[in-house]
């Protein structure tokens, strides 16, 4: 039997610690030098090449922190959040301040639809790290897909404290005043944006879209042309741009720029529908009606196809097809005055069915108080239904939103000599006649005597 003296013990521990150590710092030379390899894959794009080399370098150094940071944006380019998500989560154990790891993880659960849990991720960036800019724009970006729109503000405005003259967040900032009607200011941002970065392509886009949302028709054409000159080229701008177009009666300029936003994202279902409308516009019903079988097959919870689908129906004479479809345009979306305000013409003109068409007008102006055109179907339904009094209360309202109408003063006129009141109808008599309708001679001479 060998003996082993305890000095002789300890030096052969010792040596062994050392050769282990010694191992250990040549594995993680050896995976440092597949690290930096994965990076310049990475950077060529070259993903597999990247992913084989950081797993290599994890195989060798499995606490590496910043290699599960670089393989999870590798998983990101990919698309696989999941995977992404697992990295972040192994990074950030290493290290819980880790706000780089935080960050990213955040980005993968909101691309993988989970946005409560993304928002949790960058508020905690901002708790370890006030100053992490990019956290602001993407918090504020959620909180704009959830209509948190004053919210957003806040955050783009925080991006901007810490980075001064950010574009992106005024970009950012101005679409969010878009969506709360202020276009003065959206406009006045954009053009911070643009005093910054004169030839920013997305920056004419807002522009673009400022005006039209504006009906400034003209200068609405005129920014998105410029975008698209820049070379900023998305579906988004040809889309807004043929809208532009339709409402100039540029129709087939408009079909052109639909069919070009097709053709970058061939599941469109808006370029479609809109499509449907120009088509609809050039009164071609059957390739209108087309556009928007096809909107619907690309997702039949799409609401406004229906709508304008029944449109076409009716003037076919499908009554009862067209009311199934404005029904269902309002189950998708109950939202839709302009739905309600169709069924109820339908139930009025086609079905001589005033308490129903009466109901939907209501639900149109509940929906939408300032959709005026509601108010004068409504008045002719409670006249027809003999409420005088709610009726030239309505003809009132359309009235004042339309002052020159002269079908609007012979109607109210019809409803004041049900009440006997014919000297105001005789005013609106009058009325009538002197914004153009000359039918309404022989009603002045029965009613009005000079």
């Amino acid at each position: 039997m060998l003996f082993i003296s305890p000095k002789a013990s300890f030096l052969q521990m010792m040596i062994t610690s050392l050769l282990f150590v010694s191992h250990l710092e040549a594995q993680k030379q050896e995976a440092e030098i597949f690290f930096k390899s994965s990076n310049e894959k990475f950077a060529k794009n070259d993903l597999k090449g990247a992913l084989e080399d950081i797993n290599k370098c994890l195989a060798m150094n499995p606490d590496y922190k910043e290699a599960y940071f670089n393989r999870s944006n590798i998983h990101l380019a990919q698309k696989k959040y999941s995977a992404a998500t697992a990295d972040l989560d192994r990074a950030i154990e290493l290290d819980p301040f880790y706000t780089k790891a935080i960050f990213n993880r955040a980005i993968a659960l909101a691309e993988s639809g989970n946005e409560e849990k993304a928002k949790e991720d960058y508020l905690d960036v901002l708790r370890v790290d006030p100053s992490f800019y990019k956290a602001y724009i993407n918090l504020g970006y959620i909180l704009f897909k959830e209509k948190e729109y004053t919210e957003a503000i806040r955050n783009y405005n925080m991006a901007m404290v810490y980075k001064r003259d950010y574009v992106l967040a005024l970009l950012l900032r101005s679409e969010a005043y878009m969506e709360m009607e202020d276009f003065d200011q959206a406009a006045q941002d954009i053009n911070l944006a643009l005093a910054l970065e004169p030839d920013n392509g997305k920056a004419y886009y807002n522009m673009g879209l400022c005006k039209y949302l504006m009906a400034n028709y003209k200068d609405g054409l005129r920014f998105l042309n410029k975008a698209l000159e820049l070379k900023y080229i998305t579906k988004e701008v040809y889309f807004y741009r043929g809208r532009t177009q339709d409402y100039l009666g540029k129709y087939q300029e408009a079909l052109a720029d639909f069919t070009n936003a097709i053709e970058l994202d061939p599941k469109y279902k808006y370029a479609y529908n809109y499509r449907g409308n120009t088509y609809y516009n050039m009164r071609n019903y059957e390739l209108a009606l087309t556009e928007y079988n096809k909107a619907l097959a690309i997702d039949k919870n799409y609401s406004r196809p229906y709508n304008n689908r029944a449109n076409i129906r009716l003037n076919k004479g499908d009554v009862n097809g067209a009311l199934e479809d404005y029904t269902k345009a309002i189950q998708l979306e109950d939202d839709l005055d302009i739905t309600y305000n169709n069924r109820g013409n339908l139930y009025l003109k086609n079905l001589q069915d005033p308490e129903k068409a009466l109901s939907d007008y209501n639900a149109a102006l509940a929906h939408n108080p300032d959709n005026l055109s509601v108010f004068a179907n409504r008045a002719r339904t409670k006249e027809q239904m003999g409420d005088f009094r709610g009726a030239i209360a309505d003809f009132n309202k359309a009235i004042k939103n339309d002052p020159k109408n002269a079908s609007l003063y012979k109607d109210r006129a019809n409803a004041y000599l049900g009440l006997e009141f014919f000297v105001d109808a005789c005013k609106d008599f009058h009325s009538a006649k002197t914004f153009g309708d000359v039918n309404v001679d022989y009603l002045i001479r029965e009613y009005c005597a000079e």
